[in-house]
This record gives C-alpha cells, structure tokens and sequence, in this order.
C-alpha cells in the first residue's frame, strides 16, 4: 500500500508558514528513544546508559541500569525535564528497582518492590506522568510471578492481578494519575489489555475478546491506546472509559500489517505506532482523525533533513503531537538510528494572518494500491 498525501489550500498556507521551519533529526546510532516533551528534550537509552538529547543542547549521558539482561523498564522525561523515570540499582542491596533521576543533582532515588526479586530485579519503571509525581511499572511479589505497581510522591503501592497466579504490569499513567493502562496476563497466557482507573482493575475487549496490552495514556485521562490483534482486525485501538473501543483504520492490512499503538498525544488527537507482518518485518505509521493512518516515511518526507530514513519505530509523541521520536535505519541502509520530528509552534503573527489553528498540517489522505 502506499499512501499520497492532497492538501487544501488552507493546509498549504499553514505548511508555508510552520512547516518550513519543521525538521526531522537523527540521534546516535544506537539510540533508542522512548520519550519526548513539548519542548523537543528526548530521553532514551543506549547500550552504555540513559541519555537525554534536544537541539540546543545535544547529549547528556546518563548512567544507570538499563533494560536487559533482566533489568527492565523504559525511560521517561518529565515536561520540565528535571525528572527521568527508569530502573537503576538499589546500592544497598545490588538489586534493581524502579527509580527515578533528579538532572539537576545528578542522584538516583530507588523506591523498592513487593518482597521478592527475580534474579537481580527488584521491580521495574515503566510510566511516569507529565510531572513525575506518578510513576508505574510492575514487581516482583516472587521468582516468577509480577504485580503491576504504582508509585505516587515516592509510596509503592501494589495494584494487584485479577488473576490468581498470574502476572500484570502497569506502562503508562495519565497526567492526574487516574488512568493507569498495562497488560493482565490471563489463564490462557495470552497477554490482555488491562486499565486501572482509580485503582480498580479492568480487562479491555472487544466482542467479548481481549485487546492487546495497552502501551500508552492520553495525559488527559480519556484514552489508552494499543494493539487491536487477531480480534481487532490488525488495527490499533483507542479506548475510552465512557464510549469503549475505537478501532484506526488500517490501510496495510492486505499488506499482511497489523498495527500497534505506541503512544498517543495529551487529547487523543495523535497517534503513532508500527504496523508487523507475518516475517516479522516492522514499519512506522501516524494517525490524525484527518489523515488517518498513513507511513511514517509520508509524514516525514514533508521536513527539512529528511532524506529516506526507514522509520520503523516511532515510540513517542510529545502532549502537543507535534514532536515525535524513535528509531529506524539510516537512508542508506548503513546501520540503525534515533530520530526526531519536530514541527514547532508558529508565531502569533502567524496565526493572525492565517486566522487558522493548525491540525497537524491539515492533510488529507489519499490510498491507493501499491508498494507499502
């Protein structure tokens, strides 16, 4: 499938104004992004530590335990970026939890587990919210069996599993810290989405079928977003506590790609993800109710700098949906890379002229049959 991209003449007034400023960038080779602000600051890690990057500053490096080699966790920024949740080592013990870093002090602070550990890991950072005050992930409660767990001003709380024996794991928090979305494992062992509002456990399906683990929130609480599976059709999902599930369109299918939500903008309005066939073989998709879904390649072809990257692995949109990250392979098929896509806010002048809000450019999408 390929997806061509028409633009209303408003839309081209906008790009005119915004998106000639717009770049897309690359990060280190080995990056992997995991995170984004409004204000373009990225956080991820590499094979050496955590690290942080944005334009103006470059790389900062950051040391502590990284995912792998049974460490688990994903890094995330905080809006002001004074705050990096992850996992890093308890000194006192030797052993792995989920932590969070202070940039300015340059310290670590470990917040525990559930009394057991699985090898070397403790308990893992998963989620944080737009502030740091709410951090999730999961712990270990004994060698092989995790809870879901979320920490609030430094209080490790256990949320539990509505399955006897079986392990749950919370990845994202809405900026309130009402909404909490992750996987329960089930009898079966399939791995099901899994919300839990105001602490209560709930299992997402659709006709009755469990969805794929949700991997992130909207900041503002109304939406948890993932991977539709067999169930779904091969498409991603957005649900609502109020109206349910909301399926995106997936132009890929007959490509054999099913789709899966990485993250989701603070309203709900972005959505981005990566799309898998049957070998394994993985691309980059965005979603507006606009465009719908279209590549990754398409929406980045637009900016400055870039020039062919296969982007593969989009895995963070900023609140504002206009900064975007993750890793691919570099145009020239010479090795993986990090890479961000930033469309900055216009002036107000701008605005003025044009009398017009921005909508992520205003595309429209357009499909037909094709290479992906």
């Amino acid at each position: 499938m390929r997806t061509t991209l028409k633009r209303s003449a408003a839309a081209i007034a906008i790009t005119a104004a915004s998106a000639a400023q717009a770049q897309f960038y690359l990060l280190g080779p080995s990056d992997l992004p995991s995170s984004v602000t409004n204000a373009g600051l990225v956080a991820g890690y590499d094979d050496t530590g955590y690290f942080t990057w944005s334009v103006a500053n470059g790389r900062t490096s950051i040391p502590g335990a990284i995912p792998g080699n049974g460490t688990g966790g994903i890094p995330r920024i905080t809006e002001n970026g004074q705050k990096l949740g992850a996992t890093n080592t308890n000194p006192n013990t030797g052993l792995t939890e989920i932590a969070s870093y202070d940039t300015a002090s340059g310290t670590w602070t470990t917040y525990g587990g559930l009394g057991a550990n699985s090898d070397s890991s403790v308990s893992g950072g998963f989620g944080m919210n737009a502030d740091g005050s709410v951090q999730v992930g999961n712990a270990w409660i004994n060698g092989g069996t995790a809870h879901a767990i979320v920490v609030r001003n430094g209080v490790l709380t256990d949320l539990g599993s509505n399955v006897a024996g079986a392990s749950s794991r919370a990845d994202a928090v809405s900026n309130d810290g009402h909404l909490i979305g992750g996987y329960q494992d089930q009898e079966d062992g399939y791995r099901a989405a899994a919300v839990w509002i105001d602490g209560f456990e709930q299992v997402l399906t659709l006709g009755g079928n469990p969805l794929q683990q949700v991997n992130a929130v909207s900041g503002d609480g109304q939406w948890a977003v993932g991977g539709g599976g067999y169930y779904g059709n091969g498409s991603a999902y957005m649900w609502n506590p109020i109206t349910g599930v909301k399926l995106l369109d997936n132009p890929f299918y007959d490509a054999g790609y099913e789709l899966t939500a990485t993250s989701v903008s603070f309203d709900g309005s972005v959505v981005i993800g990566y799309g898998q066939d049957l070998f394994f073989q993985r691309m980059g998709w965005i979603w507006t109710e606009a465009t719908g879904t279209m590549t990754m390649e398409s929406y980045a072809s637009q900016f400055d700098g870039y020039s062919g990257e296969f982007l593969f692995g989009p895995l963070a949109v900023s609140q504002d949906g206009r900064n975007i990250t993750g890793y691919g392979v570099n145009a020239d098929w010479s090795g993986y890379t990090g890479w961000m896509i930033s469309v900055p806010v216009p002036e107000p002048s701008t605005w003025a002229t044009l009398g017009l809000g921005l909508g992520l450019m205003g595309f429209v999408a357009v499909r037909r049959r094709g290479k992906a």
